[in-house]
């Protein structure tokens, strides 16, 4: 996933995939108001949007919901130094994680303003990136050793995300089918992307990129992403998997970086992209593939 950094991706020659030209999407700028640096992190079919601004240079500690033009704060009843908002459901359901009295991080859900935390058993940091209709929570853990492994929560039982011979596993989007996104790290270096459907995984890769961080993913199959290029230029990316095409798009005010985050079913993409003067702002773009 893409927070303070990119990691790698192998690419994946396996079923023929072709890059297919978007039509001309419309980017909005989202702006905090305070001249901080503003992200935006998933959309729902609503148009109610999460993300969140800079709190201390390294992580969007502030939550908001975006609904309309109207940005309202959100915190975590626990959340003594600043909460996180990561992924929002069709019915308005909202999971990310705060920071305790501590400074550990602790991955939560909110339905209906009803916050409860979510902590994988021998967890000491968790963060939940993803939720769908039924609210079940995708995320990741660390345990005591340092070791990250993804995870789903339905409510009542955990289920451990690893993947062979993969460290540093972190689970990110969930459609309303169960298919949901995955990365690691394999024995490369680099970071490998993969959906799953019906507990089997497809590698994911964009072609001709030499990086790939694959996000949230929608009803229609659709997966966004953010990719890198051999310049080192970011770009937001949005695989179809029923098409088996790949997209790229870059807000046309953003020097060299866009970072794709999320995606409802209407195709609308929402992310984040950085200025000429380094300054971060979050974008929603309509439009279709």
């Amino acid at each position: 996933m893409i927070r303070t950094c990119l990691f790698a991706a192998a690419l994946m020659a396996a079923v023929p995939a072709h890059y297919a030209a978007a039509q001309t999407y419309k980017f909005k700028t989202i702006k905090d108001g305070k001249g901080m640096n503003t992200a935006m992190h998933d959309i729902n079919d609503s148009n109610v949007a999460v993300g969140g601004v800079f709190a201390d240079g390294v992580t969007f500690r502030n939550c908001f919901v975006l609904t309309g033009k109207t940005i309202t704060p959100l915190n975590d009843p626990n959340g003594v130094n600043g909460t996180e908002c990561w992924g929002i459901s069709k019915s308005g359901t909202i999971v990310g994680d705060y920071l305790d009295a501590n400074n550990n991080d602790i991955a939560y859900i909110d339905v209906n303003g009803t916050f409860t935390d979510v902590k994988p058993p021998k967890s000491v940091f968790s963060l939940a990136y993803g939720v769908n209709s039924s609210n079940v929570v995708i995320g990741y853990y660390l345990d005591k050793s340092g070791n990250s492994y993804g995870f789903l929560f339905d409510g009542t039982k955990y289920t451990k995300i690893t993947i062979k011979g993969g460290t540093g596993t972190e689970g990110f989007g969930i459609n309303d089918a169960g298919d949901y996104t995955v990365t690691t790290t394999l024995s490369d270096g680099l970071t490998h992307s993969y959906l799953f459907v019906g507990g089997k995984s497809t590698e994911i890769a964009f072609p001709n990129y030499e990086e790939t961080a694959a996000h949230h993913i929608n009803n229609n199959g659709q997966i966004v992403a953010t990719v890198i290029d051999t310049s080192g230029d970011y770009y937001a990316g949005v695989y179809d998997t029923k098409a088996n095409a790949y997209y790229t798009l870059s807000d046309p005010l953003a020097a060299n970086i866009t970072i794709g985050d999320g995606i409802n079913d209407k195709e609308t993409v929402v992310g984040r992209y950085q200025n000429s003067d380094s300054i971060s702002y979050g974008y929603v773009a309509k439009g279709k593939l």
